[in-house]
């Protein structure tokens, strides 16, 4: 037992902590950004860096015209909107946003010019700036913007690829019914400078295209190396509409991929694919999740949502799809695919009235889990992937009146979950959700009627990532030393707390400790480390063996 001189040293060194309690859910409280306001229009998205850092973007009716407002997110809170589409006097439509480190923001929209003659635009939030520069234009030969739908997807290095619609002609006797004539072109921000690509990303530029909505419009990746993909849907020769991905090098193209299947046993397929997502890891692995409807002469069949990989160089030849992987049949939604690490890939979608996800935390077949979650078809529901399956999941649901349910989960599994609504409640108009890759992630929505519609935005905090204790040598020192790995989280400091046979002996900022000569009795001693987030989450490393013996040596074992 210790003498009395040992244990006031250990009380004065030491802070003596009270026992850990629960953490507290990691789902932070509504703020709302805007409103309630009759001029108030969509949501256009949400974005969020791998540094915690982020943004959202919507419209507003300004000086009678809507226009493009943006809030940025520092790590730690929300900034007042500020108009981004500085300047433009006309109808501005379809914003869209990216975010890299630093707190980097990239907006674009489409700016009406008159008939025919509208231009697409964009304006960067540079590290360290609180105010967006002056909008700077993209391609000013879009026509009529009834159809842009841009999407945008940027690297941690703070690139950025758009890719949008262009529709020559919605109305035309020639085409077939329910098709327009258009094509998808895409664009690059190198950090100071856009530059659009020579050519359009269609595989057959006089094909026509399903008439454009949210679940067919283009997508596109990236990967750290600022390399992309781009998916589109295209009919094939046989007029049936597929998903098509091409490899983006630069403002080089690749080859035009199949990603739906055209034939299967021998046979056409000739169930359209009408709703799809993609997502590309940072090694460039691209992952295309879609939505293939029936035959059309099989009126016994269903919907199903397939997914289908594109392998990176490391893994394979990266030239053709490994093939479609059946996740699901039956009334399915819309599919959003993301990606985390190497291989974790998670997959959301409405299925009969509940959210449903299907997860892969290492290379193999995806697992489908059906949530007790209600879920809107739409606003369809989200789910972004973090590593070591800190995931998380968003669905609009008509709980109260109106409500977006936001998950914390271990793979498919809740850990916590809140639901999230406005002083004026109402129901869910948009949903957009946006992850750091570390389970962390930025949750927007748009709720209310149009008198008194609100932008709103929360934040989803993930406890400290793992980590582990580092075993020691064999030592004599009147000074044992504990030391472990780093337990980061993005969205602030974590404090380290050493326990001893259960009793808290010292809080730290850093990943070592040295404890005072005479603190620890001489024998054996049980050690472990708990991190402590500021929102009260904890995570706990391995238990480990302190042995002191000064007559000989003393070690730490990690117990696994």
């Amino acid at each position: 037992m210790p003498t009395r001189a040992r244990r006031g040293a250990l009380a004065v060194l030491c802070l003596l902590l009270a026992c850990a309690s629960q953490a507290r859910a990691s789902v932070g409280d509504v703020v709302t950004l805007d409103g309630p306001a009759p001029e108030l229009l969509e949501l256009g998205g949400v974005a969020m860096a791998a540094d915690g850092t982020g943004g959202l973007v919507y419209r507003r009716v300004d000086d009678g015209h809507p226009h493009v407002f943006a809030a940025r997110f520092d790590g730690r809170r929300w900034h007042p909107p500020q108009r981004v589409d500085a300047g433009q006097r006309f109808d501005s439509a379809w914003p869209c946003i990216g975010a890299a480190g630093g707190g980097r923001l990239v907006v674009a929209w489409a700016q009406d010019g008159g008939d025919g003659l509208d231009s697409l635009w964009a304006a960067a939030l540079p590290r360290g700036r609180g105010r967006f520069l002056a909008p700077t234009l993209v391609d000013f030969t879009i026509g009529e913007d009834r159809a842009t739908y841009p999407s945008i997807a940027t690297s941690p290095a703070g690139a950025a690829l758009l890719t949008y619609r262009v529709i020559r002609s919605f109305a035309n006797p020639t085409l077939p019914a329910g098709y327009v004539a258009g094509e998808v072109r895409l664009a690059r921000f190198d950090g100071s400078r856009w530059q659009r690509l020579g050519v359009p990303a269609n595989r057959d530029r006089a094909a026509p295209q399903r008439f454009p909505r949210a679940e067919n419009a283009p997508r596109v990746a990236l990967d750290a190396s600022g390399n992309g993909a781009v998916a589109w849907s295209e009919p094939d020769d046989d007029f049936v509409d597929r998903v098509w991905v091409r490899r983006v090098f630069g403002t080089r193209l690749g080859v035009p991929l199949a990603a739906s299947p055209l034939r299967a046993d021998g046979r056409l397929v000739r169930g359209a694919a009408d709703a799809f997502d993609v997502a590309e890891n940072d090694l460039g692995r691209v992952v295309v999740a879609f939505r293939q409807l029936p035959d059309p002469g099989d009126p016994a069949g269903a919907p199903r949502v397939y997914v289908n990989e594109l392998q990176d160089a490391e893994s394979g030849s990266g030239t053709r799809f490994d093939g479609p992987e059946l996740v699901a049949a039956g009334a399915v939604g819309v599919p959003g695919v993301t990606l985390a690490g190497r291989d974790d890939a998670l997959l959301a979608f409405a299925r009969g009235g509940a959210a449903a996800l299907a997860y892969r935390p290492a290379p193999g077949p995806f697992a489908l889990a059906d949530l007790d979650s209600p879920a809107l078809p739409a606003p369809a529901p989200l789910a972004v992937a973090g590593a070591s399956g800190r995931n998380v999941l968003a669905a609009a649901t008509e709980g109260g009146g109106g409500e977006v349910a936001v998950q914390e989960l271990d793979a498919t599994t809740t850990l916590s979950a809140r639901p999230l609504y406005t002083a004026f409640g109402g129901a869910v108009r948009e949903l957009a959700l946006a992850g750091s890759g570390a389970g962390d992630a930025l949750v927007a929505f748009a709720q209310g009627a149009d008198g008194d519609r609100q932008i709103a935005a929360a934040v989803v905090d993930a406890p400290p990532a793992p980590f582990a204790l580092t075993p020691s040598s064999w030592s004599r020192a009147r000074r044992p030393r504990l030391s472990w790995s780093a337990a980061s989280d993005v969205l602030g400091p974590v404090t380290y707390v050493v326990w001893v046979d259960g009793r808290p002996v010292a809080r730290t900022r850093a990943t070592r400790f040295a404890f005072p000569r005479g603190a620890l009795a001489q024998g054996a001693h049980r050690v472990r480390v708990v991190a402590h987030d500021g929102a009260g989450q904890r995570t706990v490393a391995g238990t480990a063996r302190l042995r002191l013996d000064r007559a000989g040596r003393s070690r730490v074992t990690v117990r696994r």
